[in-house]
């Protein structure tokens, strides 16, 4: 077989390791033995599908290796993988330029610049792709060197196509100063799909008169990928172009040749934000050089159509360095970014702003001056926020959820939760949901990457379930070979209810409950007649929900 294993026999083999408690602990689990190189940031992270997290990191010292790491949900490390971490790339010289990203089965796709095989005098370094499946195999078409993509690339990106491929997309020099932009779609085992088309490796995306710069690339959830570039086709202006690659090659039709423009002709733009939509498009935010204190933005969706008008809208009169876009209900967006403060802004799929706010509304003002704000959907119509803040002298990180409105929800401290205060320097790099009750919050904490799970989608560091009087303990036993699981779980005074899902969504059992608002046990022998597989066991109870998830093996 040239696939990997089916995602079902991946979630039996991750979730079966022993649990490892400390990822829902204060300290959670290092993804690096020691801090990683951040001038410029030479660090890559994502969740991998099913909880877990993946690292791809360069240490801070003279010399470092390439390293990747790859952590389960429950904070066990994957096989092949360890506290110490995995060397990859351990010959050839390597330049800051290291990107990855999942490649939509559990695995990661790594690419990054090392010594030129063809030309030992080349001024221009490898540009090499490498594959690690969910089980930490590397497929044995590739190497601890990888498999070079092109040899006269200056910059490039990587993205996964959700099938255990991947989409590279790079500057490609052709010997003159004025870089082209190419692409290339890879298979699992590495091999090239495409027929090359204006280089020996690549296929064109942009070859129009003028330099081209590479500045995104993201997948678009239908098993293609967005190309996003600055482009000075037009003499003295610098706009923003993209372009879509399907699993077929560059779109046609009614994409236009090299590339959509999708902001006005201006002298320059500075991307603040970017992301796929659900249905398949992109939204996109950026800083009009030319243009003081204010952030624009597109919805660009699969046929090429600008769904916020021909030169986008205004989001926000404000120039934050870094906003992030996450999904509302009903088809809306919120772009939420940090500052003086954290501020948000909500979008309806036509690019009009539901509150009145011109700068963005108002989250919340810490004492000190926000940095390294990072967002995330909470799965019910809100989003989670981690900030750094100066406490004192030292970066700590705090927490905070946030409504539909971009209020705190009941009982959420206005000023955020303590996530991370250790006597270190700490700041968050991204959040992970691997499900909305159990999501994943990565940081630096001096320079050493780690991650720790919010337990039962509780936000402060207090006893799971804590802020909202929910919990479902794990079940046990956990793999069940028996024919009785025992839950313990304790929920506000009231009705409860549990359900327990397939691996594919399928409900398969209810049970009423009634909580006496303590922790109660619970014994269901029903469970007996399922066939082994995966299953999601959801606890709902006073608009709160919580989830474990339970492998039932013969």
């Amino acid at each position: 077989m040239r696939r990997t294993l089916p995602h079902l026999l991946l979630g039996i083999l991750a979730l079966a390791r022993p649990a490892t408690a400390q990822i829902a602990m204060p300290q959670g689990v290092a993804l690096s033995p020691f801090p990683v190189s951040q001038q410029p940031a030479v660090y890559r992270t994502f969740g991998d599908g099913a909880g877990g997290v993946w690292a791809v990191f360069q240490g801070a010292q003279a010399g470092s290796a390439l390293y990747a790491q790859h952590v389960f949900a429950d904070g066990a490390y994957a096989p092949g993988f360890s506290a110490r971490a995995r060397a990859i790339a351990r010959s050839g010289t390597r330049v800051n330029n290291i990107w990855a990203a999942p490649d939509g089965v559990g695995g990661a796709a790594i690419i990054w610049f090392g010594a030129n095989p063809m030309d030992s005098t080349s001024q221009f370094f490898a540009l090499r792709l490498v594959r690690f499946d969910a089980q930490g195999d590397i497929p044995s078409t590739f190497s601890d060197t990888g498999i070079v993509v092109s040899s006269v690339a200056s910059y490039a990106m990587v993205v996964g196509d959700g099938l255990g491929g991947c989409y590279v997309a790079w500057e490609e020099n052709k010997g003159t100063s004025n870089p082209d932009i190419e692409a290339q779609h890879f298979d699992d085992f590495g091999a090239p799909r495409w027929t090359p088309s204006g280089s020996a490796t690549g296929r064109n995306v942009c070859a129009a008169i003028g330099i081209q710069r590479l500045h995104a690339l993201h997948e678009d959830g239908l098993g293609g990928a967005y190309v996003v570039w600055a482009d000075s086709r037009t003499p003295s202006t610098v706009p923003l172009y993209v372009m879509r690659l399907t699993p077929a090659g560059v779109a046609g039709a009614p994409w236009t040749t090299n590339g959509a423009r999708i902001t006005p002709i201006t002298p320059g733009v500075r991307i603040v934000g970017s992301a796929p939509t659900p249905a398949g498009g992109l939204w996109l935010a950026w800083r009009d050089n030319s243009i003081a204190s204010q952030v624009a933005g597109q919805q660009i969706e699969n046929n090429a159509t600008l769904s916020w008008g021909a030169t986008g809208v205004v989001i926000a009169t404000t120039t934050p360095p870094h906003a992030d876009f996450v999904p509302a209900s009903s088809g809306d967006v919120f772009v939420t970014w940090g500052g003086v403060d954290i501020r948000c802004a909500r979008l309806s799929s036509t690019g009009t702003q539901r509150w009145a706010e011109s700068a963005g509304r108002l989250l919340m003002t810490p004492p000190t001056s926000t940095a390294n704000t990072r967002v995330v959907s909470d799965g019910a119509g809100g989003q989670r926020l981690a900030w750094s803040y100066d406490n004192a002298g030292q970066s700590d990180v705090n927490i905070l959820r946030v409504d539909g409105a971009g209020t705190p929800w009941p009982g959420e401290p206005l000023l955020g939760d303590p996530f991370a205060t250790s006597p270190a320097n700490e700041e968050p790099v991204a959040w992970f949901l691997g499900n909305t009750s159990t999501p994943l919050v990565e940081w630096l904490e001096a320079g050493v990457l780690r991650v720790r799970r919010l337990a039962n989608g509780t936000l402060g560091v207090g006893p799971e379930g804590q802020r909202d009087g929910l919990m479902l303990a794990p079940p046990a036993p956990n793999p069940l070979r028996g024919s009785t699981l025992s839950l313990r779980f304790s929920a506000p005074a009231g009705p409860a209810r549990l359900d327990l899902f397939d691996a594919a969504g399928r409900r398969l059992l209810v049970r009423a409950l009634y909580s006496n608002g303590g922790s109660q046990l619970l014994q269901l022998d029903e469970v007996a007649r399922f066939a082994p597989g995966v299953y999601t066991l959801r606890l709902t109870a006073a608009g709160h929900a919580a989830t474990q998830r339970l492998v039932r093996v013969e």
